[in-house]
């Protein structure tokens, strides 16, 4: 049987661990902050795109950044840049982004069960690009032939405890069966799962038939899939138009829906999760330390971007973001990360930038909007 392959990337995120540099309207997908001329958006499609032609690669994102996405990714038609009305997680989107790829390919006479979907994230560090396709390629025959729903297993690289972990039957398959899903561990347990090697990170990357996935949802959770057939009502012979903001008609069907990750929805339910090991380096690129990982150090363990100078310091991380002719300088300073922007300053330990989100919740808490 031959598919339609489609690309759903998930992009509405505010990246808040990344403030001052990530804001409401420019968070960390619009970034540069892997590659010195391409945000992370770009890099995400044109990582996937020698895979699945441009037609068939899908962003959905929030209204606030439905445009300026759709500047950043104008070789993408417009009318693939989809707005979630709303907030709702991971679950709910995916949702909208099967009804919608269903109804596109209706209008072509190409049914649900000849469609299958990678779902990718905007905000990943893969490398190389061509074992990222690769395994990207073995999950989606693998989903197009068995029915399963599929995911990425990052072989773990050290006993990280800000992932979630995935165990997996043992052996040397190239696609494993998942036993358990796992939340993120403390440290001593961890350690006890790169230990063993049945256990994989989660990269919240996913892979399925889309007929099986609208099937999965009416079996696990029927308060989603409920809305789906009026909200394919809403979108029939729609979905080729522009709009800006979701599809009138959407919002009210989209409002009500849970706030529930695609984990917790089906992931963790289903009794058909298939596992595809990665051979590609990964990172989710989720706070500031990730650029030690990401970027090239200098012999001190540093990481510079911007015009910034650096004496007698060690594993720091400094960003210089401000226009004009403006120096960051420091002396002395070991495991520190700062962030200088026009309006703000951020500076924090290196071991404690996941707490960076709390400045953006104080600011949002005092109303102090000029700074988000």
């Amino acid at each position: 049987m031959s598919f339609v392959r489609t690309v759903v990337i998930m992009a509405g995120g505010s990246g808040e661990r990344f403030y001052p540099s990530s804001r409401i309207r420019k968070p960390k997908q619009l970034l540069r902050l892997v590659s010195d001329t391409k945000t992370m958006i770009e890099e995400a499609v044109e990582r996937i795109a020698p895979l699945i032609n441009h037609d068939n690669i899908f962003v959905i994102t929030s209204e606030i950044l439905q445009k300026p996405i759709r500047n950043v990714l104008s070789f993408l038609p417009p009318q693939n840049i989809i707005a979630e009305p709303a907030k709702r997680n991971t679950a709910p989107c995916l949702a909208l982004s099967a009804v919608f790829i269903a109804e596109r390919f209706a209008e072509q006479g190409i049914s649900p069960d000849t469609i299958s979907m990678a779902v990718l994230t905007a905000d990943h560090f893969m490398r190389p690009a061509e074992k990222f396709r690769e395994t990207v390629d073995n999950a989606l025959s693998h989903a197009e032939n068995s029915g399963d729903l599929v995911t990425i297993g990052i072989v773990p690289s050290r006993p990280e405890t800000g992932y979630g972990y995935i165990q997996t039957e043992k052996g040397n398959a190239t696609v494993k069966r998942a036993i358990a899903f796992k939340e993120k561990p403390d440290i001593e347990t961890a350690r006890q799962y790169i230990a063993d090697e049945s256990y994989f990170w989660n990269s919240g990357m996913f892979f399925w038939r889309v007929d099986t996935f609208l099937n999965e949802l009416e079996k696990h959770a029927s308060e989603i899939s409920g809305a789906l057939p009026a909200m394919s009502h809403v979108l029939h012979h729609k979905t080729n138009e522009v709009f800006n903001g979701s599809p009138e008609g959407v919002a009210q069907l989209f409002a009500p829906l849970p706030n529930i990750s695609i984990d917790y929805a089906i992931m963790e339910k289903s009794e058909q999760i298939a596992v595809v090991p990665s051979n590609f380096s990964w990172d989710d690129v989720g706070s500031w330390d990730a650029l030690y990982r990401t970027k090239q150090p200098d012999t001190n363990g540093n990481v510079m971007m911007g015009e910034v100078l650096l004496i007698d310091c060690k594993d720091t991380i400094a960003v210089n973001e401000c226009d004009g002719n403006k120096l960051v300088a420091l002396i002395g300073m070991n495991e520190t990360v700062i962030v200088e922007t026009n309006d703000v300053t951020v500076v924090c330990p290196a071991n404690r930038v996941q707490e960076v989100k709390k400045i953006v919740e104080t600011l949002r808490a005092e109303g102090k909007k000029e700074f988000l």
